[in-house]
């Protein structure tokens, strides 16, 4: 295949091009999050007395889509941390994200458990 009049740059030229400048793309992406370069993130909304919990996968293109998602939900806190251990009753860990439940969740938590088993998530008792 031959993209160019000019020899010299072959159809390999080019892909190694392509090649560096998504390199360099997705590295200006991953810098454009909050400053933080933490590999945990969390969007704590006690009043609901839930926590969601969002690991690396979730930070790879920067967290400013998370912050800005945090703040639909009344009353949240977008934090470069993980949640809250304090009077946590249990954890649903899931593929994308990791839901932490507290003493005033109104749901009882083994009914939070069964939901979570049943959605293919795994769940842990306490903090």
């Amino acid at each position: 295949m031959h993209i160019s009049r000019h020899p010299w740059l072959t159809y390999s030229a080019w892909m190694r091009f392509a090649l560096i400048v998504v390199v360099a793309l997705l590295g200006a992406c991953k810098s454009q999050g909050t400053g933080a370069s933490k590999d945990v993130a969390s969007c704590n909304v006690p009043s609901a007395g839930n926590c969601r919990e969002y690991s690396a996968a979730n930070l790879a293109a920067g967290s400013d889509h998370l912050a800005k998602l945090c703040a639909i939900a009344t009353n949240a806190t977008f934090s470069m941390a993980p949640c809250p251990t304090a009077n946590s009753t249990g954890r649903c860990a899931q593929r994308e994200h990791t839901d932490v439940y507290y003493t005033s969740y109104p749901i009882p938590a083994e009914d939070v458990e069964k939901g979570c088993t049943a959605s293919s998530g795994r769940f842990t008792k306490g903090p």
